[in-house]
This record gives structure tokens, sequence and C-alpha cells, in this order.
């Protein structure tokens, strides 16, 4: 007999990981659930923006935020080449804010007169790409 439903945060905060984990999506925090469907918002338009940057073959490295990455703590999620200029370009979900790594690495691309680019969506990434 399993559980069905969810458990208030306040009780799943007092939870162990382990025990959370037994209850499968009712063991999730309404925090870390709203955090997991922007991640998946974040990851589909990178996914949309890369297939783009191919379809233009532009040269870009992507930082992906679902795989292991040796990169540098902050670098933005992408970095592109195009029409002699490097974007810097990070990803965020609507409402998703930058961690102090990525603030710290933005700060030293000013520090070098350059630019991070905040993206919402694919969309507004690629208009990046035509921007004179």
């Amino acid at each position: 007999m399993g559980f069905s439903g969810s458990l208030p945060d306040r009780i799943l905060k007092c939870m162990s990981a382990r025990d959370r984990a037994g209850l499968g999506k009712a063991g999730i925090t309404s925090h870390a659930a709203i955090a997991k469907a922007e991640q998946r918002l974040e990851r589909d338009e990178q996914r949309i923006f890369s297939r783009e940057l191919v379809r233009r073959s532009l040269p870009f490295y992507w930082h992906r935020t679902d795989k292991r990455t040796g990169a540098t703590v902050g670098t933005p999620d992408f970095i592109v080449g195009v029409a002699g200029e490097t974007l810097w370009i990070e990803f965020k979900a609507p409402g998703g804010v930058l961690s102090n790594a990525q603030i710290e690495f933005a700060t030293r691309l000013g520090a070098q007169g350059l630019r991070l680019h905040i993206c919402r969506s694919a969309t507004e990434a690629i208009k990046l790409l035509t921007e004179d």
C-alpha cells in the first residue's frame, strides 16, 4: 500500500532524502518541483537554440545543464562566434536569477569589455545572432 497525494513542505523538509525518495513524486517539495520544471523548460530552449546554431553552421560551445562538465564554475551556457564577435549567453527560465558564481563570471567578462547576454527563450537568443 503506497502513499498518494502530497505532503506539506514543512513535513518533507524534516524527512531524510532517502525517505522522500521513497515517496516518489509525493516526496518532492514545491520549491524543488518548480525548479525541476523551470530546468526542463530552460533545457528545451537551449536545445532549440543549439539546433539553430547548427543550422547556421556557427561555431559554438554549449555548457549543457543536464550533463557534468569541466568548464569553469559560472561559465555561461553558450559561447558563440558570429560575424566576428563572441557572444556569451546564459539561459534562465522566467523568474530565474544568476547564481553568485555566474555574477562573478559576468563581472570578469565586463572587466574585459565583454557582455553576458541573459536570455529567457531561444527566440531571444536567436535575435542576438542577427543584431548589428
